[in-house]
């Protein structure tokens, strides 16, 4: 099983380098912010309003690759 781990790590590469992955970490962030925010009563924002952002910003990124590859 280690070996299969290991073999598996040295032919996928490392997933948080991937633009996908820190973009949809990136609006995590942003989400957690604003969940303080709206915690300590600083302002209000509406933090549902992102949750489309975690799903489509890798799916953008991959667009303008592929059309800058063009």
């Amino acid at each position: 099983m280690s070996l299969l781990a290991g073999g598996l790590a040295q032919v996928l590469g490392d997933p948080a380098g991937d633009p996908g992955i820190l973009l949809a970490t990136g609006v995590g962030g942003l989400m957690i912010l604003g969940l303080g925010l709206n915690l300590l009563e600083v302002g209000k924002i509406r933090v549902a309003s992102f949750l489309p952002a975690l799903v489509l910003s890798p799916f953008i990124h991959a667009i303008a690759v592929w059309l800058l590859s063009r």
